[in-house]
């Protein structure tokens, strides 16, 4: 039981007496959720969901925590209409700036050493081989080139004579035609000499070239006597010369040796002098 003392003050008079009463009143403990007992009083009672009209009295409010809606105040043993707690969506607040990282180290204290690096992994399984694209349609044939033009020089070779009685005796013209390096030719030589000598001379003819040129040649030699006078002839000789040159690394300067396979040019020389025909081609095969 709870004791609670009355006091009380009574005013007579002018004069104020003061006592004191000590009585005890019993003290109502209060009910649960849909307590009836007038004199207790009103609270805010909550659950989950809507409250059952059992729940609560008269002047009590109920929040509902699942639904964030208050019903109340509870009127005649009813509950109105719950209203919502929550308001409406609000706008979007502004980005923040970014906070700055900072780590700060303890005092005294220095970071771990790294770990070890760990195994490698095994190699996965080979992926499957793609399959082969269709081949491409061929494309059209060019149209057929031009034919090049085939240029032909023409040199003289300056005369030079055969004057001499040994067998096999030689003379070598003058350099008639300097050809560039690493190009081909072929070439037709003609040389022409005359000379009052008793008989016919055999001859034969080379083409000499410097810096060390494939060169592939064949001649023939034809001779004829022409009659000047009573008693007197003159012999005349075409050497003919047909050969390619393949021309090395370095320029080759070309002459032409004649030898002379008889003694009969002593005190009887024959002058030669000729033509030559350079056709140049792409390749010797």
């Amino acid at each position: 039981m709870l004791h609670r003392k009355l006091i009380a003050v009574l005013v007579i008079a002018s004069t104020v007496t003061t006592f004191q009463v000590q009585s005890s009143i019993a003290a109502t403990k209060p009910h649960t959720a849909g307590r009836v007992t007038a004199t207790v009083a009103n609270t805010i009672l909550n659950g989950k969901g809507a409250p059952a009209i059992t729940k609560g009295i008269d002047g009590d409010f109920y929040i509902d925590t699942r639904g964030l809606s208050i019903y109340g105040p509870k009127v005649k043993g009813k509950w109105p209409v719950g209203q919502s707690l929550q308001g409406a969506t609000g706008v979007d607040g502004k980005n923040g700036s970014d906070g700055k990282a900072t780590v700060a180290a303890a005092a005294g204290t220095t970071p771990g050493a790294a770990g070890a690096t760990g195994p490698a992994g095994a190699t996965g399984p080979a992926g499957a081989i793609g399959a082969n694209g269709a081949a491409g349609a061929a494309g059209a044939a060019g149209a057929a080139g031009t034919s090049g033009s085939s240029v032909v020089k023409i040199s003289s070779i300056g005369s030079f004579a055969i004057n001499s009685a040994t067998p096999y005796t030689s003379n070598t013209s003058s350099t008639f035609q300097t050809l560039a390096a690493g190009t081909s030719h072929h070439l037709s030589i003609v040389m022409y000499g005359s000379g009052t000598n008793a008989v016919d001379e055999p001859f034969s003819i080379e083409l000499i070239g410097t810096n060390g040129p494939t060169i592939i040649q064949t001649f023939s030699v034809n001779s004829h006597n022409t009659v000047t006078g009573v008693n007197s002839k003159t012999n005349r000789y075409t050497i003919t010369l047909e050969g390619t040159v393949v021309v090395g690394s370095s320029d080759t300067a070309l002459t032409v040796k004649i030898v002379d396979g008889y003694v009969g040019t002593d005190g009887s020389p024959i002058t030669f002098i000729g033509k030559v025909f350079d056709t140049a081609v792409g390749s010797v095969i």
